[in-house]
């Protein structure tokens, strides 16, 4: 009778004797779980253990024993009496999910939940023994892990934080604060650049362009101390048309749009004070590197520096030029001093120089485009006449065809402006003295060449220069 008294008593005192053991021990514990559940019934100590963790913040599950099936955890709010599948941490691998096959400990945060359970829902064989602990739970080094309820900022993606704001999980670009809620956002504009003004949060544009840019009055937009600020814009890498445009606005006194200095300080250094690089996949010819427009409306050329080095200018005055390719210019004065002492290069005319005093009179022309004519009509010989290679209006010679007269005429390629002074001579050995030129009349389309007493023969060389006049 006393031995059935006492274990009686053993029975009766069991859980308390338990809680003793371990006073975070959450009752009734331990449970089992030895057979599968019926929908989403709940037969505890049959199919489910339960637990009112009302009053606890974070509760452990200590899953023991031998069995083979799947054991879902499932959790019951306040106001709620549906119960719903919920994710779990396993300490041992810190992996998160709502089901195990295996025994282990698995850790749940309280976020308002009052009731957790664990179901049998799949069922082969064996008895999961289920032990519930409150408070917080324990890696398995032994170092308790952070509150899962707080929330963090952390750059990759954590099971073990599943309140966390990832870093990682933002699309790139700017990101900035949210006041109070301390939210991070990013400001995405791919392409179309980003733009930072007044300390406001990033906005973006669709395009951005710079219409003008001028000295700010403050400090207030400026990365750095007042003094040494660093005062900019960002303008993109996307291909906008133009990319930067600086407009200076109207001025009544000297202010330049662009103004820099720069100390060069090396003997041995080339240095380059301003370099652009263009690839040149694909472009029309008449493109340019670099160009200036004048004029009252400017849009007049004035300079510019064409695809392949060629430079143009309207007018180009220099101590020295050099070039590798080609220069090409309006008009180029030659001399310093005054302004009486210099000389006038005209090259307006395709073909055509002029050279002038400084007040571009007392002219004088060259023609150079184009090759004259020596026809057997004009008296140079059946077959006409032909000339040396670099013949032009200017200078060349020209070689009678067969049987030519005396009186034979040049033509002209261009019509000079005035007749030009022209002399005309032999340009071949052998040739008889009375073949000699007498009189070589020029006119704005021709020269006519009468030789002294003697015709020309089959073969003869004539050679010419003429300068026009104007």
């Amino acid at each position: 009778m006393r031995r059935r008294l006492i274990l009686y008593l053993l029975v009766a005192l069991w859980p308390a004797l338990a809680a003793a053991q371990n006073p975070n021990q959450i009752a009734p514990s331990p449970q089992t779980a030895g057979a599968a559940a019926s929908g989403s019934a709940c037969i505890q100590n049959t199919d489910c253990a339960v637990w009112d963790v009302t009053q606890y913040s974070s509760i452990t599950v200590q899953i023991t024993g031998t069995f083979s099936g799947t054991l879902t955890f499932e959790t019951q709010g306040a106001t709620s009496s549906t119960w719903v599948s919920t994710s779990v941490i396993n300490l041992a691998d810190w992996t998160a999910g709502s089901t195990t096959t295996a025994g282990g400990q698995f850790s749940i945060a309280n976020s308002g939940i009052t009731g957790l359970r664990v179901r049998m829902t799949s069922y082969t064989s064996g008895t999961a023994t289920l032990s519930a602990t409150a408070g917080k739970s324990l890696s398995p080094s032994g170092v308790s892990h952070p509150d899962l309820s707080a929330t963090y900022w952390i750059a990759t993606a954590d099971v073990r934080l599943p309140n966390a704001k990832v870093l990682g999980a933002l699309a790139t670009g700017l990101v900035y604060n949210t006041t109070t809620t301390g939210t991070p956002t990013t400001v995405v504009c791919g392409t179309a650049g980003t733009v930072l003004a007044g300390g406001a949060p990033p906005t973006c544009t669709a395009t951005p362009t710079v219409t003008s840019l001028s000295a700010a009055s403050n400090n207030a937009g400026d990365l750095g101390a007042s003094g040494t600020a660093f005062r900019t814009g960002y303008f993109g890498t996307s291909v906008v048309s133009p990319l930067y445009t600086a407009t200076g606005g109207t001025v009544t006194t000297s202010n330049p749009l662009i103004s820099g200095t720069q100390t060069w300080n090396a003997g041995g250094v080339s240095f380059i004070g301003n370099s652009y690089a263009f690839t040149e996949t694909a472009s029309a010819s008449s493109s340019r590197y670099f160009q200036i427009l004048g004029g009252a409306g400017g849009a007049t050329d004035e300079f510019y520096v064409q695809k392949g080095g060629l430079a143009v200018a309207v007018t180009l005055q220099a101590a020295n030029i050099q070039s590798t390719s080609n220069i090409l210019v309006g008009n180029v004065i030659v001399g310093g001093g005054a302004a009486a002492n210099k000389t006038q290069m005209n090259l307006n005319t395709d073909g055509v120089l002029a050279v002038a005093n400084n007040a571009n009179s007392s002219l004088v022309k060259f023609q150079m485009t184009g090759t004259p004519t020596c026809t057997a009509a004009n008296s140079c010989g059946t077959g006409n006449g032909t000339f040396s290679t670099g013949s032009s209006d200017t200078a060349g010679s020209v070689t009678l065809g067969t049987t030519p007269a005396s009186g034979f005429q040049i033509t002209f390629a261009s019509t000079w402006a005035a007749a030009p002074a022209c002399t005309v001579w032999m340009n071949k050995a052998g040739m008889a003295v009375g073949k000699t030129v007498l009189t070589s009349v020029t006119s704005t389309t021709a020269i006519t060449v009468v030789t002294n007493g003697t015709a020309p023969a089959t073969g003869d060389i004539y050679a010419y220069h003429c300068i026009g006049i104007q």
